[in-house]
């Protein structure tokens, strides 16, 4: 019986989903010169934005891991960036060198966050 009224909401929730899609499809069908135009100019629009937001992050050094070299520079890259990973790393330990080459990968996958590092070493003494 419990099978029955899955599968039955199941295809009331398919039925649902396909009008909502149809319904798009008979907007978009419906849509003249004049509509894409506008569509076209605002993508265009949106994608030139976006360019120029890359270009600022890459000129405040965001795709790349950056080294940093005291805490002043750590407290300042955390104000010129909304989002910040920092490696606080030792150059005498393995582990670390595994954890940057990761950050090396990540950093210009994700350009809206700043990647640095920081030595413990000469930080910390």
């Amino acid at each position: 019986m419990s099978d029955n009224v899955i599968a039955s909401q199941l295809l009331n929730a398919a039925k649902v989903v396909e009008k909502q899609i149809d319904a798009e499809i008979e907007r978009l069908d419906n849509l003249d010169d004049d509509d894409l135009e506008e569509i076209k100019r605002r993508r265009i629009a949106e994608m030139k934005a976006n360019a120029r937001k890359k270009q600022d992050l890459e000129a405040a050094g965001h795709g790349k891991v950056t080294e940093l070299s005291d805490e002043r520079d750590f407290f300042d890259a955390g104000k010129k960036s909304e989002k910040l990973v920092c490696h606080f790393f030792d150059p005498m330990n393995r582990r670390c060198e595994a954890v940057e080459w990761s950050l090396e990968k990540l950093a210009p996958a994700h350009y809206g966050t700043k990647f640095v590092k920081l030595n413990t070493e000469k930080v910390c003494n």
